[in-house]
């Protein structure tokens, strides 16, 4: 797979003029150049120059201070391969229209995928339903950590989302446990821990189709591929909460879930240098 995945990014790029007297900062400083003016891009249209602070600022208008970053960086890069002949003009204009076309199918899902989990959270209502859900459950506190885990990542799952996770599920925690309780801590952390574990392994979560857009592998056999190692870490972490909500004791709880991980990855190498030996054999 991985030669096949090798051979078809060559046959991909193959038409493009390609130099190879290129040096890593060609890449490096481009890069920078798109994040530093990103930032201040989205900084300029939120006005924080007139004022305004930076953090709404940033969040005013971030899609027009992310095209300013991106015009700044192509312009930094046309002046930095052009003059020095490690592509042509045409190469460029060309190399421009291969970045766009070679992220087409990861804006389509995205537009798919962001769809999906607006009626989810709009017309379904499937975070406040199971917030609704997890209010009526009337179990001890002693085991609320854990549920809460689970809860935040079957929403975070749904929705593909963990920050709206996290917004619905945690004014439901603060409103169940006191800030002076040992567990208001637990609950807290258990929430932000199931929410982005539900975000990593949903299929129409933005990072995760960005990621397998970035790496240019199958969408689908990214998502199959991660689950086990993010589900290992989530068992792992499941154990953690039940011990937190009857010891009270976070510090017990990261302990035993480094011993766990460290028990886990032992046996899962032992196991699987044991097949290939069989296999060898």
């Amino acid at each position: 797979d991985i030669d096949d995945a090798a051979s078809g990014a060559i046959d991909e790029y193959k038409g493009l003029n390609i130099s190879e007297n290129g040096r890593v900062f060609d890449l490096i400083v481009p890069i920078v150049v798109l994040i530093v003016f990103s930032i201040l891009g989205m900084m300029y249209v939120g006005g924080f120059f007139e004022g305004v602070d930076f953090a709404t600022a940033v969040g005013e208008d971030p899609v027009t201070g992310l095209c300013i970053g991106s015009c700044v960086a192509l312009v930094v890069s046309a002046a930095m391969f052009l003059p020095r002949k490690l592509t042509t003009l045409e190469g460029f204009v060309e190399g421009i229209s291969e970045g766009v076309r070679s992220m087409v199918g990861a804006i389509m899902i995205l537009v798919l995928a962001w769809s999906l989990g607006g009626l989810c959270r709009h017309l379904l209502g499937t975070g406040e339903f199971v917030s609704g859900v997890l209010n009526g459950l009337g179990v001890g506190l002693t085991l609320l950590p854990a549920i809460i885990f689970l809860v935040a990542a079957f929403i975070g799952f749904a929705m593909g989302t963990s920050w709206g996770t996290i917004a619905l599920i945690l004014p439901i925690v603060i409103g169940v446990f006191s800030t002076d309780d040992p567990l208001f801590l637990v609950a807290v952390g258990s929430t932000l821990a199931g929410a982005v574990y539900g975000d990593h392994i949903s299929p129409i979560s933005d990072t995760t189709i960005l990621s397998s857009a970035g790496a240019k592998c199958n969408h689908l056999r990214h998502v199959a591929t991660q689950i086990p190692y993010a589900t290992l870490v989530m068992i792992t972490c499941f154990i953690g909460y039940i011990v937190a909500g009857f010891t009270g004791n976070p510090w017990i709880s990261l302990a035993l879930g480094a011993v766990i991980i460290v028990v886990a990855v032992i046996t899962l190498h032992k196991l699987n240098f044991g097949v290939k030996k069989g296999e060898m054999a």
